[in-house]
């Protein structure tokens, strides 16, 4: 068995790099159909559930996190709307069929804070509705505010003296999750922003100073590699929203300039599209394929059952489902299927090809704490043998810094030391080097867990059958 090592904080740590073995995914409908016994039905007040085969990556995992997305919207009947707290986890024998246990689960809805090429602030020549207006507390007249709605070149502040404010008016409230500013240089490192609030209201009278802002995130103090040529996102709860702005506390050198200022809606009404992970901590050793299902139901006449927040929680997001914040293009991303990668429905991974010497591998994600603890923050990865720097930010503020080593060329788990997140939606970023070498950096999927006492070797992936209806 090979080893391989990573540094946090300087000090070089000692772990196990596992050689992947072939792995069948084993489910109900497996070729000896006949010798497994259906499942009891053990929710009998829930009308659905999806069994889910979970099974590892070739070596055995104590106490390990997975997780499922589905839309279960084309699952429920007519005119029914998904409850969120009902969903229940159980684990069967797969032979007998017989239930072995509960499993606490969390279930996280899906609302995708990437929605996107067309932000609300864009709009189509022949669009009659009416246009989106920008404003700002100074501007150059070459660089006119106006291109954060007309898509034609950048607006740079005209005053000396900071702060600088940039905002933009929708016409109308609209519902918004997503906000994606683009921070502009002058390709010497002037000119760009590096200590921002990006805020909205329903209300101002201005559009600019007066009305109820609300910081929904920002950026503070970042350096070059985190700035330069970088969208900076910003994701939050769908909220009301009519005007957004960019207030500037800082620029490296000179007044600031922005690219844009991309304001999106959620990709889809959650009340029409029930789209969601569900997650939990497998109990116990598992080595071998083991059964499953996910109970839920529908909204009743008393409402949505309370949601229980699990003791032990795990947040788990697919590499392929990362937010390209690189900007102008200049970096490959491709998600590609590669059988040793997990993956909630189908085995994708991020793969990056750029410079070695360049400390810009941008991967960002989306999280949703669901309470403020202490989380481990794990991720699965392979490339080029030897160091590769990491930093990682957390709402554009860097929470580590350091160098994790790959000996050899397979999957390697790198886990940070705990770091305490405020319940809430967070952007997560992880931004690293390649190293020396030919090869990608092959990311694979990033888990948050709140259980200190986990180690993850390789983790776990499950495949989701057909759902089924209560007989």
């Amino acid at each position: 068995m090979q080893r391989s090592s990573w540094r946090l904080n300087g000090e070089l740590v000692r772990g196990r790099l596992v050689l992947l073995l072939c792995v069948v995914l084993v489910h109900a409908g497996r070729s000896d159909d006949a010798a497994v016994a259906a499942p009891e039905w053990t929710h009998g007040e829930l009308a659905y559930r999806v069994p889910v085969t979970v099974s590892t990556f070739g070596v055995g995992e104590n106490d390990a996190p997975v997780h499922v997305r589905l839309n279960f919207t084309p699952m429920l009947g007519e005119g029914e709307k998904l409850d969120p707290g009902s969903f229940r986890v159980v684990e069967y024998d797969a032979r007998t069929g017989a239930r072995l246990g509960e499993a606490p689960c969390l279930f996280q809805p899906v609302d995708d804070v990437w929605p996107g090429p067309q932000p609300l602030n864009w709009q189509a020549p022949d669009d009659p509705a009416a246009a989106p207006n920008a404003v700002a507390s100074s501007e150059n007249p070459e660089h006119p505010v106006r291109a954060l709605i007309e898509r034609d070149g950048f607006w740079e502040a005209g005053s000396a003296t900071p702060p600088w404010s940039a905002a933009i008016d929708l016409g109308e409230i609209r519902m918004v999750n997503a906000i994606m500013a683009r921070p502009l240089n002058d390709g010497r490192g002037q000119h760009a922003p590096n200590d921002v609030d990006i805020e909205v209201a329903t209300e101002s009278g201005d559009g600019l100073t007066e009305g109820n802002w609300e910081r929904v995130g920002g950026w503070k103090g970042l350096s070059a590699p985190y700035i330069f040529g970088m969208l900076r996102p910003v994701f939050f709860s769908p909220r009301p929203v009519r005007y957004v702005r960019a207030v500037i506390h800082s620029s490296t050198g000179q007044q600031p300039r922005l690219g844009g200022l991309d304001v999106y809606r959620p990709l889809w009404n959650p009340d029409e599209r029930a789209e969601g992970r569900v997650s939990w901590i497998v109990p116990g050793r598992t080595e071998q394929p083991r059964l499953f299902c996910i109970y839920f139901g529908s909204v009743g006449e008393a409402g949505p059952s309370p949601t229980a927040v699990p003791e032990r929680v795990a947040i788990i997001q697919e590499a392929e489902e990362a937010v390209n914040t690189r900007q102008p293009s200049g970096v490959s991303f491709g998600g590609k299927f590669d059988a040793s990668a997990s993956g909630p429905t189908t085995p994708n991974m991020l793969s990056v090809f750029w410079k070695q010497d360049v400390f810009r591998f941008p991967a960002g994600f989306a999280v949703t704490i669901p309470r403020t603890d202490a989380y481990t923050i794990a991720f699965r990865i392979r490339g080029n043998p030897g160091d590769h720097g990491l930093g990682v930010l957390l709402d554009g503020s860097e929470i580590y810094q350091g160098v994790f080593c790959l000996e050899g060329q397979d999957w390697n788990v790198v886990s940070l030391p705990l770091l305490t997140l405020e319940e809430g939606v967070h952007h997560l970023d992880f931004y690293m080097r390649l190293g020396a070498g030919g090869l990608p950096m092959d990311f694979d999927v990033v888990t948050l867990v709140n259980a200190a006492e986990l180690a993850i070797n390789q983790g776990l992936r499950a495949k989701p059958g057909a759902p089924e209806v209560r007989p």
